[in-house]
């Protein structure tokens, strides 16, 4: 037990002890918690990355971004300006994690990236960058959205790895439906709606769980 006449300085040495298993917060890049796979920003770290991506480059815009561990914990995120779209993992203050922000190359007519995310497809601690792009047109071209995952390298961003379709839409002929889920070292396509159609991308109804082999993106039987 403190003694009276050092109370103070025990509890100072009591406090320092809880500290140590206390939440950092105030700094905009400190992640407590490992994030759940796959999660989206909260609205205040969007905020704060926004004015740090903005101090860094002037006219810059957060367009999207994904919780993850690289393996520090870090951001992976869409920034646009008015020429270019750039892709990369950056800390809480806009100074990059491991890979700098890159420029995408330009996406043929009507195709985007629509959502980010960061799973751990192969257990080495160090999360895979996961896209959802979207081609859509009008008129007899149809639409369709399909995963990408792309690795982490010491050089920055690797490239491309095809993943599964998650919708395809063929006018006059039908669609398929699905919704994706991370899980620990796969992703999940639930597939909710198929009706018949060309030759496609399109899954059976059900249940697929992807995971990386290689450099490969397959379904796990």
């Amino acid at each position: 037990m403190c003694q009276y006449a050092r109370g103070l300085w025990c509890a100072v040495v009591l406090l320092g002890g809880i500290g140590q298993f206390l939440p950092v917060t105030g700094a905009a890049h400190a992640v407590a918690l490992p994030p759940r796979p796959g999660a989206s920003c909260s609205e205040d770290e969007r905020a704060a990355l926004q004015q740090a991506v903005q101090r860094r480059s002037a006219g810059s815009e957060l367009r999207l971004c994904a919780v993850g561990r690289f393996p520090e914990p870090g951001y992976v995120v869409l920034v646009a300006t008015e020429q270019r779209l750039r892709l990369g993992v950056l800390r809480g203050d806009g100074t990059p994690v491991r890979a700098p922000l890159s420029e995408l190359p330009r996406a043929p007519l009507a195709t985007s990236l629509v959502e980010l995310s960061a799973v751990d497809l192969d257990g080495d601690g160090i999360d895979e960058v996961i896209e959802v792009w979207r081609r859509s047109a009008h008129g007899k071209m149809g639409s369709d959205n399909w995963l990408l995952a792309r690795r982490l390298t010491a050089a920055g961003l690797g490239a491309n790895l095809p993943g599964p379709h998650l919708s395809v839409f063929v006018p006059g002929f039908g669609r398929c439906r699905a919704r994706w889920s991370a899980a620990p070292l796969a992703i999940v396509v639930q597939v909710e709606e198929a009706s018949t159609l060309p030759p496609s991308e399109c899954l059976p109804v059900g249940r697929h769980r992807f995971v990386l082999r290689g450099d490969k993106l397959v379904e796990q039987n």
